[in-house]
């Protein structure tokens, strides 16, 4: 598949959010609440041998805060999260044999951190964000409101073989409880609900 069936794919992922209950493979779609803290939406495309993967949860469930971190204690944990997110097969590790790299990644921390500190990438995804949201930055609501958002693309040499997910992500980030999980192909879309208690997702074959 092209860059436009993917972004078709990707156009329907977000759809699927906006979904208040709907059947796919005898598997119910239940939405996760916006922005309830403990909950957050991991959306997962198969499409070749690429693995598309986009994360979206409260900053309280990855930083342990909402706001713009000001202490130094704050600064840290913001930085810690980033180098948890920058690996996401340590957050989500799939199985071996399906043999995936880590092609490219994308952060968005909101307004956590306005703090770049030498760092080029995280002041690029601060800048990146101002410009797409700045209008709503005054508001007091997105002050008290921050998510975190991931993007991540994978290649595999034998995504064929993929047959579970063990979300360490719950061990890294403790005040997470449950991901609704979105996992999309060419042929399927299923949804699934993982919690911190029993963090290993099987996956059919043929999906």
């Amino acid at each position: 598949m092209g860059q436009l069936v993917r972004a078709q794919i990707f156009l329907f992922t977000i759809a699927l959010l906006g979904m208040h209950a709907e059947q796919a493979s005898g598997t119910d779609y239940r939405h996760a609440d916006a922005h309830q803290h403990g909950k957050g939406i991991l959306n997962i495309v198969l499409e070749g041998n690429t693995l598309l993967i986009e994360l979206e949860a409260p900053g309280a469930d990855i930083i342990g805060f909402e706001h713009t971190a000001k202490t130094a204690t704050e600064k840290k944990a913001v930085n810690q999260a980033l180098a948890y997110l920058e690996d996401p097969l340590t957050l989500f590790r799939i199985s071996k044999e399906a043999n995936c790299k880590l092609k490219a990644s994308k952060l968005n921390v909101g307004k956590l951190s306005e703090e770049t500190e030498g760092n080029h990438a995280h002041e690029l995804r601060e800048r990146e964000h101002r410009e797409e949201h700045g209008k709503h930055h005054n508001q007091k609501d997105d002050e008290s409101h921050n998510e975190v958002r991931a993007q991540y693309t994978l290649n595999c040499t034998n995504l064929k073989a993929l047959r579970s997910i063990d979300f360490q992500y719950f061990s890294y980030f403790k005040a997470a409880k449950m991901l609704q999980v979105n996992l999309i192909s060419s042929i399927s879309q299923t949804s699934f609900e993982v919690y911190d208690e029993n963090p290993i997702l099987k996956i059919r074959e043929g999906m």
